[in-house]
């Protein structure tokens, strides 16, 4: 029986692995400078984080650039008093830094509910295969095997969910530049 739960660890492990790269190996943010007019292509359908002059954050939906105010669908903010959730104007003068986030994916959390699947079916065969030393299953083998079930299944998504929020750290952190000024 020692054995059927060292194979039992041995294939979590195995089934798992491959969402640690995701949190170990993620990418630091890349750091990049352009002009005002150089945004929006940059800009465009991206979840990004505004850095105000202020010391505000403001995040969400990138909407739209003007001369000089960038519209976006805020999502989160640290000063909800002046700037509330919604669509907001920020000032061109106001924005310190901004920060693109990156696509938080799915891969994560569908390896993570296969891998409980996969250790959901090697449970089973261990519990099915001690109910069968001891005379069939019994209530308590039924009731072992749904938690046991559960637990992985939902322990692996929560694992790929996790690895997959890891992954979404920032992507690019853009300084503005004055117009006319650097390459």
């Amino acid at each position: 029986m020692e054995v059927q739960f060292r194979f039992c660890y041995l294939a979590v492990a195995a089934f798992l692995y491959p969402l640690m790269s995701t949190v170990v190996f993620a990418a630091p943010a890349s750091q990049s400078a352009v002009r005002w007019s150089e945004l929006a292509p940059l800009l465009k359908g991206r979840e990004i984080s505004v850095r105000l002059s202020g010391g505000a954050i403001v995040g969400g939906k990138y909407s739209g650039i003007q001369a000089n105010t960038l519209t976006m669908q805020a999502t989160r903010t640290s000063e909800p008093s002046k700037h509330p959730k919604g669509v907001t104007q920020l000032a061109r003068s106001d924005i310190e830094q901004i920060t693109i986030q990156r696509h938080a994916g799915w891969k994560g959390r569908a390896i993570g509910l296969i891998a409980g699947g996969a250790v959901t079916a090697v449970v089973a065969g261990v519990i099915s295969a001690i109910a069968k030393n001891e005379g069939g299953w019994g209530s308590g083998y039924a009731g072992v095997a749904g938690g046991v079930s559960a637990a992985a299944t939902g322990g692996g998504y929560l694992l790929g969910r996790f690895g997959d929020r890891e992954g979404s750290r920032p992507e690019q952190v853009v300084q503005i530049l004055q117009e006319g000024a650097g390459q």
